[in-house]
């Protein structure tokens, strides 16, 4: 993985910030799933900062950064981070969270920005009442994300492996039955349909198994599943025929997977009492509505 450990990769970054009129820059490590095992592609956190845990948050500002993480990488974290960087080291008395430094550096009018895929509304809705608290003027979605343009083409690229059907003497129930269970679920809670962004949550619904995310069998998708349809957002190019077919027989719609923001504002459109389904920074779309 590249890394950029250097003051050039958070300069070029607060240029971009300036440009889109932030003030102070959230890097999560989670990708837009929320998992905590990511990617290459995703571990924007490792590249702008060079601390290589899995868990932990960086936050920027035009003058500082400060990377925030648990005991179990203090030492870690000591040893990757270089003079550009403040560690803190949550849990332990008197030091703030990082959401608790990011309103504390927002003090003054600034704005705080962040990719929206990467922050659950929950958490966003959350963050924005201490900048405000704190006097900071907002919180705000970034829709491309400035990590991704300081690292440019050697990001790596996407995975495309191919996604597997299990076997049914390893998958328990058949997808079918899964699906069934899911709609009395629905039914009894009155809803209209669970849209799911979880990939283990999505591989095991559907008996499918893939290589994106090393060392955890899953693939890049969403799944949205109502009383009468089932749909998997997901890349076709990464599915075979037999997996098509397979999903054809479960009555499996499939379609592309960066269509789902847009037909989930359908949605909200069938169901306008579900407004929180597009927050402006909600792109965590586990989800009964």
């Amino acid at each position: 993985m590249a890394q950029s450990t250097s003051q050039g990769g958070l300069t070029e970054l607060r240029e971009f910030m300036k440009a889109h009129g932030i003030d102070i820059y959230i890097v999560p490590s989670e990708d837009s799933h929320s998992s905590e095992y990511i990617a290459p592609c995703d571990a924007r956190r490792a590249y702008i900062s060079g601390f290589t845990g899995s868990a932990g948050c960086v936050v920027i500002t035009l003058d500082k950064a400060a990377l925030a993480t648990d005991g179990r990488y203090f030492n870690q974290a000591t040893k990757q981070l270089n003079d550009n960087w403040t560690l803190l080291k949550q849990g332990l008395q008197d030091v703030p969270t990082w959401q608790e430094w990011t309103a504390e550096q927002s003090e003054g009018g600034k704005v705080v920005g962040v990719d929206p895929n990467l922050l659950s509304a929950s958490d966003a809705r959350k963050l924005a009442e201490k900048i405000k608290k704190r006097g900071g003027k907002d919180l705000v979605a970034v829709d491309k994300n400035l990590v991704d343009m300081v690292w440019g083409r050697d990001r790596p690229a996407r995975p495309q492996e191919q996604v597997k059907v299990l076997p049914q003497e390893y998958a328990g129930k058949e997808c079918s039955v899964k699906l069934e269970e899911l709609r009395k679920e629905l039914a009894k809670k009155k809803s209209a349909g669970l849209i799911v962004s979880a990939l283990d949550d999505i591989a095991w619904l559907f008996n499918l198994r893939g290589d994106d995310i090393p060392y955890n069998p899953v693939f890049f998708s969403y799944a949205a599943i109502t009383p009468t349809t089932a749909t998997l957002y997901v890349d076709s190019a990464k599915l075979s025929r037999d997996c098509e077919a397979y999903l054809t027989k479960n009555a499996v719609s499939i379609r592309p997977y960066d269509k789902i923001y847009d037909d989930m504002r359908s949605m909200v459109r069938l169901h306008v009492s579900n407004k929180a389904l597009c927050q402006p920074l909600t792109r965590e779309v586990s989800y009964i509505y």
